[in-house]
């Protein structure tokens, strides 16, 4: 569900869209702190890489890259989760729509 750009699932807050990037709600027992990630686009407006704050002051964590073929079949494209993070997939990518993968 959405609601301007505040995204919904299971009725729960899933992230804030921006210009720049997204906002994620992250919960710390009763306390909701947001971790924001950001995009690189390329001239045309593609995803191609998006990056996150990391634990470590001054730098940041690739989040996801993606590559495209023309007309924007997805070449490649890597998540970067692990056992100490599970970021959500951004599938905000080829000009901006949303990937449907349902």
């Amino acid at each position: 569900d959405y609601i301007a750009n505040l995204v919904y699932t299971d009725g729960q807050k899933s992230f804030f869209s921006t210009e720049e990037g997204r906002a994620i709600p992250v919960k710390n027992g009763d306390n909701t702190r947001w971790h924001f990630e950001y995009n690189l686009k390329d001239h045309l407006g593609n995803t191609r890489v998006t990056f996150g704050g990391s634990m470590i002051p001054g730098s940041a964590d690739i989040v996801q890259t993606s590559s495209y073929y023309p007309f924007g079949l997805v070449m490649e494209q890597k998540n970067y989760n692990s056992a100490t993070t599970n970021y959500q997939q951004n599938k905000y990518l080829y000009n901006g729509k949303e990937i449907q993968d349902d």
